[in-house]
């Protein structure tokens, strides 16, 4: 019994089935391959090839099996794979030139900032300094406080728009309670620093502009992260402005530094920084941490602080930090054995007590700088 001649239109249909199983195999296929890699991020670089590898192999199976010898829907097979590399090569060459476009507008974008780490007029000592800010203890401000670039800080909490301001106070004026925002010592007590502290003046909520009459507003925002939408043409550019604030307007900016990466064109455009170094720069004065260290003996520094007990707070983790810096300077100049007495070792252990047994949630970790003292730098006691 002989086979009926095929049409035109039956040739057509066997192409048309041909060419849409092979996009459905295509979809099962690679689209399960990429549903796969797509948890992994970029850990998926290193199974490509692989995961590619076994979707072609199953979708050569799959369109061999429908297929089955005919070969109006191999037809149909082969005009799916010059659709599909075609439109492959197009998706290519645009994101090719879309890629470029981008690297361009980037060039652009990082030409066009101020990369400059140079203020040609320095404004000197600030009256008083705006940051935004959760508490003043380490960063911009107590280093502004601490080496004088600001006479007052006020920080401001974008959590239910909470002002604080802080002045350098002596530490006759400081509390010696334990509220933490009430007055910073560590920043000072780490570098040798007893006699004062960054003393909290005044805690209010309000809205800033209308809290804050005449200040020099710090605005920054870090990469990826707006702090101040609107100051900066990219979100994913690193800066920080400064502006004048007068009678609770903004009236003029004063400097600004940016930095950013872009990883399309593979450059930098300015250097990295952080936000003492924008005021110390913006007010001509230097934030030298090395050189405010107080350098005493070992001896005196325990006496000094043993002497303090009592009188002021004290923060046990900035104190210890200062002693062993000062034994680590001391092992490091002679290469010896740093020697105290029994009498120094007593005092040693008073500041311990007082300091560590009133904290009995830290305890261990408090106690255990003592020892930390004795043993990593060889510290020898002697009648």
């Amino acid at each position: 019994m002989t086979q009926p001649a095929k049409t035109p239109e039956s040739s057509k249909s066997s192409v048309a089935w041909g060419c849409l199983l092979s996009g459905v195999a295509a979809l099962v296929t690679f689209g399960t391959a990429i549903m796969i890699m797509a948890p992994m991020s970029w850990a998926a670089v290193f199974v490509f090839a692989p995961m590619m590898g076994i979707a072609t192999i199953a979708w050569i199976v799959i369109v061999s099996v429908a297929n089955r010898g005919n070969a109006d829907m191999w037809g149909g097979t082969l005009l799916f794979a010059a659709f599909a590399m075609a439109g492959f090569v197009t998706f290519i060459l645009l994101d090719k030139n879309e890629q470029s476009a981008k690297r361009e507008a980037d060039i652009k974008l990082g030409e066009s900032l101020a990369t400059s780490r140079l203020i040609d007029n320095p404004i000197g000592p600030i009256d008083r300094l705006a940051v935004t800010s959760m508490q003043c203890g380490h960063g911009v401000c107590g280093h502004a406080l601490m080496f004088g670039m600001a006479k007052e800080v006020v920080t401001i909490s974008r959590y239910k728009n909470w002002i604080t301001y802080y002045r350098l106070q002596p530490i006759g004026k400081c509390p010696t309670y334990n509220d933490s925002g009430a007055a910073y010592v560590a920043p000072l007590q780490q570098i040798g620093i007893f006699d004062a502290c960054l003393r909290r003046m005044k805690k209010v909520q309000s809205d800033p502009y209308s809290e804050i009459k005449n200040a020099v507003l710090i605005s920054y925002q870090s990469s990826g992260h707006e702090r101040d939408k609107g100051l900066f043409p990219s979100r994913h550019i690193y800066g920080v402005v400064a502006r004048k604030m007068e009678n609770r307007h903004i009236t003029e900016e004063l400097a600004r530094w940016e930095y950013f990466h872009s990883g399309r064109a593979q450059r930098s455009f300015g250097k990295r920084f952080n936000q003492t170094e924008f005021v110390a720069a913006l007010t001509g004065m230097e934030a030298d941490m090395d050189k405010a260290f107080v350098r005493r003996s070992f001896s005196d520094a325990v006496r000094h602080i043993k002497e303090k007990i009592g009188l002021i707070k004290m923060e046990y983790r900035a104190i210890f930090a200062y002693l062993q810096k000062l034994v680590r300077d001391a092992r490091a100049e002679t290469g010896e054995p740093v020697i105290v007495t029994k009498a120094t070792d007593d005092e040693l252990q008073a500041i311990i007590e007082h300091l560590c047994f009133a904290r009995t949630s830290e305890k261990n970790r408090c106690s255990t700088r003592l020892e930390y003292l004795r043993s990593e730098y060889n510290m020898e006691i002697r009648p």
